[in-house]
């Protein structure tokens, strides 16, 4: 019996279809039904091969549908091998899961994706083994409540080759992002990202290993006017990048954090250090508790934190050590204008610069950086203002305490408390 036939029967009372180890050979599309379970004896027991330019598994409705056509599909333990530009894809489904198996091309130049969801909700694709591969190993396109988690990606360097990206959908309105998924524990490596996000809401990369990315591990962007937010990155494990261990970009960007990663840069692919350890070049961003490793290589514009003119960005409690270097905010245009950054407590050890224009730029406080000063704020335009008060309005402060200080309105001094209110004056 053949699979599809197989699979057409236990859609009628819903069942699971089981492969006994084998080679199955098939030169047309595999439809998988609603409430259906097709597993194999595992990764390299039970082996489906694709012939050319067919899809080697898929739903029946591929594009132009967005509302939900099936339910409750399973597939585990079964290797899909191809010769050609083949994918796995399931669209419009309601709970989907591909658990232990493995996406393998046969042939010496692989080709394109492997794992594509787009229109799911309720996706699970978890354990399994995709590799040689140049489009994407596991692609998220509009789909909602996904956990992609335990997988091992091996691609090899290519343009736009991405371990696992997360999208919008790509073939419609290019309107509807994916939301609530996380990332969880994947090991990634020789892929240009090895996890991109682009667009997106409420999403979580967690505990993920990435290794040998051309440009960078884990890169998050906004297109086509939509949204980025509450994106968290934290515990990754990103080492050999050749651009940025962890890259955000765009605009309409909010939420984000960068929390716990261990970036690691020294003996990198491409023979140099990456440009940035961590780029920063979106509003709404927090750098906390990060360790990052000889980053940033020799650029001259690079380091490894580099902030742009976006704003507001928080940066802390970072460790950055060999690296040339620390933290560069970058300067930009001269109509960019930095309205909200701090730095504060970050720990520098062994690096060539530990600041690069953070010092120079307008809006930039950099809080308990050097050994004597528990605030240090810069500004070549600017003063500092303390709080502004008449002589009514300081005596009513209650129990004030030994050197506050606050500029006097009313006689136009600085006024400081030691025992008693006294005027500043010159010499």
């Amino acid at each position: 019996m053949q699979i599809q036939q197989a699979i057409d029967l236990a859609t009628i009372l819903g069942g699971e279809v089981y492969l006994k180890p084998g080679t199955y050979n098939t030169t047309a599309t595999i439809n998988l039904k609603s409430n259906v379970t097709l597993t194999g004896a595992g990764r390299g027991k039970t082996i489906i091969s694709g012939a050319a330019t067919t899809y080697t598994m898929v739903n029946t409705i591929r594009f132009g549908i967005t509302k939900t056509l099936y339910n409750n599909i399973l597939v585990r333990g079964i290797t899909f091998t191809s010769n050609a530009d083949a994918i796995i894809e399931i669209n419009n489904t309601n709970s989907v899961q591909f658990t232990g198996c493995e996406w393998k091309y046969t042939v010496t130049t692989p080709v394109s994706q492997s794992f594509n969801f787009q229109y799911c909700q309720n996706v699970q694709v978890n354990g399994n083994y995709l590799h040689n591969f140049t489009g994407n190993g596991i692609q998220i396109n509009a789909c909602d409540y996904f956990a992609v988690a335990n997988n091992i990606c091996n691609g090899v360097v290519a343009v736009d080759s991405e371990g696992i990206n997360v999208d919008i959908d790509f073939m419609l309105t290019k309107t509807i992002i994916s939301r609530f998924g996380t990332v969880t524990g994947n090991v990634i490596d020789n892929c240009v990202n090895g996890i991109r996000v682009e667009n997106g809401h409420n999403i979580i990369v967690n505990g993920n290993t990435i290794n040998g990315s051309g440009d960078s591990g884990i890169y998050l962007n906004t297109s086509d006017g939509l949204a980025l937010d509450f994106i968290t990155v934290v515990n990754n494990n990103i080492s050999d990048t050749v651009y940025s261990g962890i890259a955000v970009v765009g605009d309409d960007v909010s939420g984000i954090l960068i929390n716990g990663n261990n970036i690691d840069s020294s003996g990198q692919v491409g023979g140099a250090n990456v440009r940035a350890g961590i780029n920063v070049n979106s509003p709404n961003v927090q750098v906390t508790n990060n360790n990052l490793i000889g980053c940033g290589g020799n650029d001259a514009n690079g380091g490894a934190i580099v902030l742009y003119k976006k704003s507001p960005v928080f940066v802390a409690n970072n460790y950055i050590q060999d690296s040339t270097f620390g933290i560069r905010v970058w300067n930009g245009s001269a109509s960019e204008v930095y309205t909200g950054v701090r730095i504060e407590n970050n720990k520098m050890q062994n690096n060539g610069t530990n600041y690069v224009d953070a010092i120079t730029q307008d809006g930039v406080i950099i809080v308990s950086e050097t050994t004597n000063a528990a605030l240090d704020i810069s500004s070549k335009t600017k003063g500092f203002a303390p709080p502004r008060m008449t002589t009514t309005q300081r005596n009513a402060i209650a129990s004030p305490t030994a050197g506050l200080m606050i500029y006097n309105t009313t006689t136009n001094k600085l006024n400081v408390y030691t025992t008693t209110w006294e005027a500043i004056t010159s010499a």
